[in-house]
């Protein structure tokens, strides 16, 4: 009886040890997620996930689900007493960790994407400056490689006088030594002229080179005037100066003439050789280039284009390198140097504007009546591709109505819309923040992936017309 006493009372008092010690728990108030993780995990995860030097440095954050993360804490936290956060506390904490700092929307939150205005690249600035001012044909023009060769029949010294021969020459590369260079044209003194385009490999510096015992001249990416075609009786008649001018010959002794000009890879820019024998003993000629990182050679066949486009708007100022941290260009600083480099470039192509204003802007003389109204129209495109948008009504007169209602000189207003353009932060920050993105802004973004540079007409046209609507569009104008 003694031990069933004993063993009875023993039993007795265990269950009222268990149920007091149930009590007292249940008195115990009950921690939420973020008290548990102060005071748990905060020594070594840091008050707001960020890591702990010397403990655990990794910050919290993942893709792993709500389910998967409580597992991973009633497991292994803490990590000095595994399974000291169970059940209903391993929850809570994981849920408040997973909604603090963890998850995806916990870190976009926390950490919300820095809104950055990247700027043109050096090569967006200068492509997107030369298609500013080109004017689209209205057909396609047709074309073959080489350049259209002209020979002549030439009286006195270096005046072309009947045509003889048309051919297209693949490159220009003649010792005709003490013969003429076609049926029908005299030994003595001829002339020749090749027109046509020459095409930039790469961006850069080229030399050009001309080699001759006779007399020659090179135009490049200039739009020849009436006195540069070298006939008879022009000598009175407005012409551009040469790129290279070997027109003086000194007693049949071979020379070679050199000059460097800065042009755009992939463009097309006009171009026109004149050559001329006057009774020297032979007569050579050979036109060389030394492309960027290359080496002197002879240009020819697909090198040349027999279509004469328009010159180009090319811009040489110097501007400092863009980042290339990420393995391509990036406008991701603004420096004061950048800043000045593109009001050197805007200065510069202001003038070049000014200098060729009659060809870029088609108008054909300055004794139009109404050559106001049409170079503010012109003005007014610029500054609209340049906005990559049509203008509002504000912009339109405050970037150019105002500025030719302000001066006399129509030149010079154009020269300042130019200015105001290439300055303006609609042109060098293309993605300036300006809400929901537009078909206007998605044409810019495909110009600027596609060729560095402002929309085409095409792409324009496309906005305007709604075409820019859906992802099956854009897949389809890109």
């Amino acid at each position: 009886m003694a031990w069933n006493y004993n063993a009875r009372g023993t039993a007795l008092l265990a269950a009222a040890f268990t149920w007091a010690s149930a009590a007292v728990k249940a008195d115990e108030p009950v921690l939420t997620g973020e008290q548990i993780y102060s005071k748990q995990c905060v020594d070594c995860h840091g008050a707001k996930g960020e890591g702990v030097k010397g403990e655990h440095e990794e910050p919290l954050v993942g893709d792993w689900s709500l389910e998967k993360l409580t597992k991973y804490v009633t497991k292994n936290m803490p990590e000095d007493k595994p399974k000291l956060c169970e059940g209903e506390d391993a929850r809570r904490v994981a849920k408040f960790v997973f909604d603090a700092f963890y998850s995806l929307e916990a870190q976009l939150r926390n950490n919300p994407p820095r809104v950055t205005t990247s700027r043109l690249t050096t090569r967006q600035f200068r492509e997107s400056v030369a298609d500013l001012f080109i004017r689209e044909p209205a057909s396609q023009p047709t074309s073959e490689p080489g350049l259209k060769g002209f020979y002549f029949v030439s009286k006195g010294m270096n005046k072309k006088d009947g045509l003889k021969k048309t051919q297209v020459d693949e490159r220009i590369d003649f010792d005709f030594g003490a013969n003429p260079p076609a049926e029908g044209i005299k030994p003595e003194q001829f002339s020749i002229a090749w027109e046509g385009s020459i095409r930039a490999r790469e961006t850069g510096y080229y030399e050009f080179r001309v080699t001759t015992p006779n007399g020659a001249r090179l135009y490049l990416n200039v739009n020849l005037k009436e006195g540069d075609k070298n006939y008879r009786d022009d000598a009175s008649k407005e012409s551009q100066h040469p790129l290279i001018d070997a027109w003086v010959s000194s007693g049949n002794k071979t020379r070679q003439e050199t000059a460097r000009v800065f042009l755009l890879g992939g463009r097309q820019y006009p171009m026109r050789l004149d050559f001329f024998k006057y009774k020297e003993k032979t007569g050579a000629i050979r036109f060389e280039w030394l492309p960027p990182h290359g080496t002197w050679e002879t240009p020819s066949g697909k090198d040349f284009s027999t279509h004469m486009p328009d010159r180009l708007v090319v811009t040489e100022t110097s501007f400092p390198a863009d980042d290339r941290s990420l393995g391509y260009e990036r406008g991701s600083a603004v420096s004061r140097e950048w800043l000045d480099a593109t009001t050197l470039a805007a200065l510069e192509v202001a003038e070049q504007v000014d200098l060729n204003l009659g060809v870029l802007s088609g108008m054909k003389s300055k004794k139009d009546p109404k050559s106001r109204e049409k170079l503010k129209e012109f003005a007014a495109g610029i500054m609209e591709r340049a906005y990559r948008r049509p203008l509002s009504k504000e912009e339109r007169e405050r970037g150019v109505d105002k500025i030719f209602a302000e001066v006399d000189s129509p030149d010079l207003a154009v020269k300042r819309v130019v200015l105001l353009a290439l300055k303006s932060p609609h042109f060098l920050y293309p993605d300036l923040p300006t809400g929901k993105p537009g078909p206007y802004r998605i044409a810019s973004r495909l110009a600027l992936g596609l060729w560095d540079s402002i929309p085409d007409e095409r792409l324009l046209s496309a906005a305007r017309e709604g075409k820019l609507a859906n992802k099956e569009q854009v897949a389809k104008q890109a």
